[in-house]
């Protein structure tokens, strides 16, 4: 539906959320009103109001930095877009690749990205 309806150049409501595949495609999401502590039913609002921002997280093993120090120096500069998790999303999700495909594809495609990551203080 969503191929289509951007072939057709008509809007399309759709639940979602993000990162996922439609951050590379240029899709436009609804800004619901903004999120404040407190303002969900669970925590006694209306509900009235979106999630979070920058609500994804990564974390580590808290034995890391010891067991695997390099990597965890890598880990600690890992950092994305939103539009970089939907182009990788989108190569699995639109573009039915594998996931270790995608992932070599990508990393092709955006050594400027990760180089950094790697190169430095190793």
């Amino acid at each position: 539906e969503l191929a289509a309806a951007k072939k057709e150049g008509r809007g399309t409501v759709i639940f979602n959320w993000t990162p996922n595949f439609t951050d590379a495609d240029g899709f436009t999401f609804i800004e619901f009103p903004p999120y404040s502590p407190g303002c969900r039913k669970s925590d006694g609002g209306d509900g009235k109001c979106g999630s979070p921002k920058g609500w994804l997280k990564k974390a580590a093993n808290y034995k890391m930095p010891k067991t695997h120090p390099h990597a965890y120096t890598i880990f600690t500069k890992l950092q994305f877009t939103t539009t970089q998790i939907g182009q990788m999303a989108a190569l699995v999700d639109v573009d039915k690749m594998d996931h270790k495909d995608a992932a070599k594809k990508w990393l092709a495609d955006n050594k400027n990205v990760w180089e950094g990551w790697t190169k430095t203080g190793l």
